[in-house]
């Protein structure tokens, strides 16, 4: 029985610690390309963020990349929004500039679309985007980047490479929680202890995931240091999902 016990341990632990580096792993990706495409600059300081850009997260070598962005008209006339795009061109140094007129009927939003491609990635790693949309009285400039990086794993999308690692982690993450816990029984003291240190660690790493994805990649790296912090206080008090 002890035996069978540190098994399903051993095993749970094992596939949930998986789990978790590969989520680690996807959340380092994504706040690294995001905090790299800041340090992009175009010599323009927009006073507000624009919120509503969309970035992919990966781009393979053999597909173009879409980022979209939402402009909103809330008033009753109809008007236009003046902006320019950067994009980086196989170096850091170097970028297009794409600039664009933006007619926005009164009282509605517009979706714009620009495509980047892989040959757009500085050093072949990663793609810098940054935009910059003119103030209109008495509405702020806008500003955005992001950072798309360059993935080419078994012939799939960037996108499937990115719902692939999501689905690889969640699975690895529950199969590994599920079988760790049929090795205790429920009334064992430290059973809740070890068993909410472990969701709350899952909790923190896809939070960070989800508001990285969505491009707030400042507060995705505050919680990439606490999940890290997390799990060194986890190991100081023995009840570290290692073991």
């Amino acid at each position: 029985m002890k035996t069978q016990t540190k098994t399903f341990r051993f095993v749970g632990t094992l596939f949930y610690s998986l789990g978790i580096i590969v989520g680690f792993f996807l959340l380092c990706l994504i706040v690294w390309g995001d905090l790299e495409a800041s340090l992009f600059s175009s010599g323009l300081d927009a006073e507000k963020s624009l919120s509503s850009l969309r970035c992919p997260i990966f781009l393979s070598p053999n597909e173009t990349g879409v980022i979209t962005a939402k402009f909103k008209n809330p008033t009753e006339n109809d008007w236009e929004r003046y902006s320019r795009v950067f994009i980086s061109e196989g170096f850091v140094t170097l970028m297009r500039e794409i600039k664009k007129t933006i007619p926005i009927p009164a009282g509605t939003t517009e979706t714009v679309f620009w495509e980047v491609y892989p040959e757009d990635a500085a050093y072949e790693r990663i793609i810098f985007f940054r935009i910059y949309v003119n103030a209109k009285y008495p509405y702020p400039s806008l500003g955005g980047s992001c950072g798309i990086i360059m993935m080419d794993y078994w012939g799939l999308s960037g996108q499937q490479i990115f719902i692939s690692l999501i689905i690889f982690s969640i699975a690895c993450i529950s199969f590994g929680i599920l079988i760790w816990r049929l090795s205790f029984r429920k009334s064992d003291r430290d059973f809740y202890k070890h068993l909410n240190a472990r969701y709350a660690l899952f909790f923190v790493l896809y939070l960070g995931i989800g508001i990285g994805y969505l491009g707030s990649w400042v507060i995705a790296l505050i919680l990439l240091t606490i999940g890290l912090l997390m799990i060194g206080i986890i190991i100081g008090s023995k009840i570290s999902p290692m073991t």
